[in-house]
């Protein structure tokens, strides 16, 4: 008799942890919380998987792939069982948009508020990165990512920016908040000019 483990969707073999380490960490965090994000997490990690093949080439990677796709079954019919309101976003892609697009413009504005009331901390960092994670799965409905990608490439620029700008300071031990916004660039340009 074996006493082998079944694969947990934690064990994420070290093939795959760039490509889908982040969606799979934050669908853990928000399992309880937030299930249908995590469930768009998860299903998000199984289409970058699938789009590169690595489960065709790497045995590990098909094992993980099964045990995340198994996730996903798990979690759709658990919804259909006990939620039936999640199964109204699910089988609606404006909703299921609406849904991972606010969630992820929530976090970028807390955070964009933080820098701009020059009261960031690393924290702030933190919530940025997460917003670029959540901002990504909005690339499972591709034909509104492309429609708004203008303006969620201006987020995801400045996100990065100061998401790096915070690690920075805080890694130099300089204050985080000595930071001159563009709006606080220009009131002082008016005020010179």
């Amino acid at each position: 008799m074996s006493t082998e483990e079944e694969p947990s969707i934690t064990d994420i073999p070290a093939s795959l942890k760039p490509l889908v380490g982040s969606y799979i960490q934050r669908a853990q965090e928000l399992s309880n919380v937030q299930p249908l994000v995590s469930y768009f997490c998860y299903l998000y990690a199984a289409q970058l998987i699938m789009e590169s093949q690595l489960h065709l080439t790497d045995s590990n990677a098909t094992i993980y792939i099964e045990v995340l796709l198994n996730t996903i079954e798990d979690e759709r019919t658990e919804f259909q069982e006990k939620m039936p309101q999640f199964m109204d976003v699910l089988s609606d892609k404006e909703k299921s948009i609406k849904l991972i697009l606010g969630f992820s413009l929530n976090i970028f504005k807390n955070a964009v508020n933080a820098v701009e009331t020059h009261t960031a901390t690393k924290e702030t960092a933190v919530s940025f990165k997460a917003f670029l994670t959540f901002i990504e799965v909005v690339k499972l409905w591709p034909d509104f990512y492309a429609t708004e990608s203008n303006e969620i490439h201006k987020h995801i620029k400045y996100a990065k920016f100061h998401a790096t700008r915070i690690l920075k300071a805080l890694k130099n031990g300089t204050d985080i908040n000595d930071y001159a916004t563009a709006d606080e660039l220009k009131e002082l340009e008016e005020l010179e000019g």
